[in-house]
């Protein structure tokens, strides 16, 4: 069994309808099912209450820039403070972003670069610890 088998509740923040759509069905492809949210602190939010419930996302793909709103690297210490343990992967469209470059440091597990294929989503979701 890969790794991907083991990603099945996933928690998705974009602010941007396309991707929350092409995103989710990627995941779904791979075998998950998901979640969307377009703002920060209703992903905390969603989060914490599934955490509380005992039955915590697998994973959360969480963008940085959110119109209007907060994003990944500003809600990734509210969620480790959930959950020290969180699987979150930071996406971005500029690699040069601080939290993308220093993703590790930050909390993040791993980082997905915008724009992706189902297979780099595959990748990035086998490597995962």
């Amino acid at each position: 069994m890969n790794k991907t088998q083991n990603i099945k509740k996933v928690l998705l923040l974009d602010d941007q309808q396309m991707i929350l759509t092409t995103l989710s069905r990627m995941i779904e492809i791979l075998g998950g099912t998901v979640t969307t949210s377009t703002e920060g602190k209703k992903t905390v939010e969603l989060y914490k209450n599934s955490f509380e419930n005992n039955d915590p996302f697998d994973l959360l793909i969480l963008d940085i820039s959110i119109d209007n709103g907060v994003g990944a690297d500003i809600i990734i210490d509210e969620l480790l403070k959930i959950d020290p343990d969180v699987q979150a992967i930071v996406t971005s469209g500029d690699p040069n972003h601080e939290a993308v470059i220093n993703y590790k440091e930050r909390g993040f597990a791993g980082v997905l670069l915008k724009p992706f294929t189902i297979d780099k989503l595959k990748d990035i979701l086998d490597g995962l610890n």
